[in-house]
């Protein structure tokens, strides 16, 4: 890094970096981790096939990445949201926990992870999980049409 300056996008890469090598144990600890977060998100996981949500998600965050770098929700994106919002009725708590979740299991497997980091997420994720807590307002007004369903 040079003097006095944070590059953020290199903290989160550097930190993703250790999710894609390590991505199998990885996210088993992330959904352990989540569902004991709240009997809510315990409830919500309960007969789900954790292998698929797995891919799933590293996909997920994948889409969250871009729409960070671009501002452009894509057909993906909105359609997770969507469903999380309307269908599981993924309140915005649930969210949140989402993202304390994931900040604690990197804090177990990225060691330098840190304040930095975590605000390295934020900066990147934040913008989609704003747009996932808003989706349904988004569709409400129909903005978006009949086309996400």
């Amino acid at each position: 890094m040079r003097e006095n300056v944070i590059d953020f996008s290199e903290v989160f890469n550097d930190s993703f970096d250790t999710i894609r090598l390590n991505s199998a144990t990885f996210y088993d600890r992330f959904y352990q981790v989540f569902r004991e977060a709240s009997p809510d998100i315990d409830r919500v996981f309960n007969g789900v096939d954790i292998e698929k949500q797995k891919d799933m998600l590293h996909i997920a965050i994948m889409h969250l990445v871009q729409f960070f770098v671009s501002k452009e929700a894509d057909s993906y994106l909105l359609k997770v949201a969507y469903h999380h919002k309307k269908i599981y009725q993924v309140s915005d708590e649930m969210y949140d926990l989402f993202f304390d979740s994931l900040m604690q299991t990197l804090s177990e497997f990225y060691p330098k992870y840190g304040p930095t980091c975590r605000v390295a997420w934020k900066i990147t994720l934040a913008p989609g999980l704003e747009l996932m807590k808003n989706i349904a307002d988004i569709y409400d007004q129909n903005i978006l049409g009949d086309s996400i369903p």
